[in-house]
């Protein structure tokens, strides 16, 4: 993995997996990008490196960059949809608080808001994970639907709002097509 130009590397990487999908030779069941967040900074790292693109402050990204983030983020996304597997996006949270009203939101955690606020509304499903404690140990769940804190939603009628966190625990949910 080379640091210094990653977002070309993931290109190449989508590109080789359409090619094998193309070809018949694809052989994943479910593809990830884990995470958002790094994926937003390699964008952001890749836009910052286009000398025309216009910054109020050198060094920040600007409006040229964000626009290109929201570009290549559905380009990106529309190729990944593509891929005969599931796809799976995993990001952090960013909790904002409004100093005026208190109001609190989480969302993705994203460079380029539009990203951001794209992201969830691409998904059938979205859920958010956290960790309890039980028993004096962690215990994985997954947030299946929405509290008024986080965004989360799923098309699977009888799924309960929390259910721990594991792939059979899912797929209990999973409609039966007939």
């Amino acid at each position: 993995f080379d640091s210094s130009k990653p977002y070309a590397q993931f290109q190449s990487l989508l590109s080789k997996v359409e090619q094998e999908a193309k070809n018949d030779t694809f052989k994943f069941k479910t593809v990830i990008l884990d995470s958002y967040t790094f994926y937003s900074k390699t964008m952001l790292g890749k836009s910052m490196s286009i000398p025309h693109h216009k910054r109020a402050v050198p060094g920040k990204g600007g409006l040229d960059d964000y626009a290109y983030i929201a570009r290549q983020f559905l380009s990106d996304h529309g190729r990944m949809f593509d891929l005969p597997c599931n796809f799976i996006g995993i990001g952090h949270i960013k909790r904002v608080t409004d100093e005026q009203t208190g109001a609190t939101t989480n969302s993705l955690l994203f460079d380029g808001q539009a990203s951001s606020n794209y992201a969830p509304k691409l998904f059938q499903e979205v859920y958010r994970s956290f960790v309890k404690m039980e028993n004096g140990k962690p215990v994985h769940f997954l947030q299946t639907r929405p509290d008024g804190k986080y965004e989360c939603r799923t098309s699977m009628v009888d799924m309960p709002s929390i259910i721990p966190m594991s792939y059979s625990e899912i797929i209990k949910y999973k409609r039966k097509d007939k």
